[in-house]
């Protein structure tokens, strides 16, 4: 197993979130990561932002789903993420400085994380 950085960014200074993970390749991160940079998009709000930004003359009231729709099709404008494998040089108190968000060796932790993706997926229809 080894130990990954998720960094997480959007689009807007101060909006960035880093996550640590346990797991045999960055390849097994791809979901989580996916799912912690929209959940951290729509956590601060920014869906009504980019839109804003995609369409500045319309008011916020005459907003349509497909205008939204169009925004989040564009999500990589707005929100993304990296990974990167854990530096073993950094002292073991600055990976307890992140929140661990998946653990392949700890069946709670990536159960849990499991249990978010199917719930994000059925959130995501509904947009």
């Amino acid at each position: 197993m080894k130990r990954f950085l998720i960094h997480i960014t959007t689009a807007w200074c101060g909006m960035d979130q880093d996550y640590t993970a346990i797991a045999d390749s960055e390849d097994d991160l791809q979901n989580v990561a996916q799912l912690l940079a929209y959940d951290n998009f729509s956590d601060f709000n920014c869906l009504e932002q980019a839109i804003e930004d995609e369409y500045p003359d319309v008011d916020s009231d005459d907003i349509t789903e497909e205008m939204k729709d169009a925004v989040i099709e564009n999500k990589g404008d707005y929100y993304g993420f990296t990974i990167e494998e854990w530096d073993e040089t950094r002292p073991d108190e600055e990976w307890d400085w992140y929140e661990l968000v998946y653990d392949a060796t700890d069946s709670d932790v990536e159960e849990k994380n499991n249990d978010n993706e199917v719930e994000e997926e059925d959130d995501n229809d509904e947009v």
